[in-house]
């Protein structure tokens, strides 16, 4: 039999651990980490997705900043729907640029429905505390900690790669600096989610190499990538020049609201939120549509976005056209020799530089 004082000793550490159970569920943040109750008050608020979700910082979003989160992913979502549409519109072969903005409108919704969500973030301590306004104001606590969203920086891996490369590929620009500039890129958005996770002062350290990086980027942007837009034409030029400028300039607001934000704890979360969030709508479905319309008048053959891989899209009469039969032979009357079809052009059995791209670009035969 279990003895009186077993029993009595065992209620009363289920009594303890009830106790702290229920201070647990019913903490606002003055105390300790939010912790809240599925359907319960989050910051004197219920319902959303917070309720579900709980906040893990002092610092965190709240229900108002995950509205706004889900009204951002509900833009990126129609917009990548309409820009997949616009893209079945074009020609098989034609929608390289539709494509690309697809791929990162996409993205951007899923990191948007994982934001909104309250989901992607990890607490960091600050380091600087700040008591002010909806930013925190129990000076019991210090340190204290806000909530970093690790997915944000996810997102920017894959998007701003694709956001050059949209840029980039019209302008003839070597493959070789392209790769250069994409680097430098992810070079940038890694510094910045390190610094956003480190809790010293050597996180300025990451963000200045982070910003080094973006200055990299836009002199490749406004000088190289433009020259090598002017050899293609006036209409390449001005549709690029107009595009790199808007992006150039919407992304070098990024790091000050990094500064406020993940950096410097100037400013609340949903006040971030609003800030970045901002800044991608205008930088992902606003610059792409801005860029594909800039683009609708321009010949797509002028890129040179082909490839000598087989194809549907190839062009009649050339080697991929007979998809994958053996091609035709016929003999080359200024040299008397044997080629085939689709094979460059030769004179006195050097290649014709006549036939190749005007940007400079081999002219092959599939388009992508």
């Amino acid at each position: 039999m279990v003895s009186a004082s077993f029993k009595a000793s065992l209620a009363l550490a289920l009594t303890a651990i009830s106790s702290a159970m229920a201070q647990g569920l019913q903490a606002n943040g003055q105390g300790g980490v939010y912790r809240y109750p599925i359907d319960g008050p989050v910051n004197g608020e219920t319902g959303g997705s917070l309720s579900s979700n709980p906040t893990v910082a002092f610092a965190d979003l709240t229900v108002r900043g995950s509205s706004w989160l889900w009204a951002a992913f509900a833009i990126m979502l129609a917009s990548g729907i309409g820009v997949l549409a616009w893209a079945l519109t074009r020609p098989v072969g034609q929608r390289a640029f539709h494509y690309i903005g697809v791929m990162i409108l996409f993205t951007a919704s899923v990191a948007y429905f994982t934001l909104a969500s309250n989901l992607g973030a990890v607490a960091i301590y600050v380091e600087f505390v700040r008591y002010n306004g909806d930013l925190f104001t129990n000076q019991a606590i210090n340190p204290y900690t806000r909530s970093i969203w690790y997915v944000r920086y996810i997102d920017w891996t894959i998007t701003t790669p694709l956001l050059l490369l949209e840029l980039l590929l019209g302008t003839g620009l070597p493959l070789s600096d392209i790769i250069l500039v994409i680097f430098f890129d992810l070079v940038m958005i890694i510094g910045g989610l390190i610094g956003a996770l480190v809790v010293s002062q050597y996180k300025w350290g990451y963000f200045v190499g982070a910003c080094v990086a973006e200055i990299f980027i836009t002199y490749m942007l406004v000088g190289p990538a433009r020259k090598s837009a002017r050899v293609m034409g006036n209409d390449v030029v001005k549709a690029y020049t107009g595009s790199a400028i808007a992006l150039s300039a919407i992304w070098f607001l990024y790091p000050v609201c990094w500064g406020l934000a993940d950096g410097g704890n100037v400013i609340s979360t949903d006040s971030e939120m609003i800030f970045y969030g901002v800044l991608d709508v205008i930088a992902k479905p606003g610059f792409l549509i801005f860029h594909l319309f800039q683009l609708r008048k321009i010949p797509y053959e002028t890129f040179g976005l082909q490839s000598g891989h087989y194809s549907e899209t190839a062009a009649p009469g050339s080697a991929t056209a007979n998809h994958g039969k053996k091609a035709d032979h016929h003999i080359d009357n200024n040299n008397g020799r044997m080629t085939q079809t689709g094979a460059p052009a030769t004179v006195g059995g050097k290649v014709n530089n006549a036939q190749m791209h005007p940007t400079g670009r081999a002219s092959d035969v599939t388009a992508v």
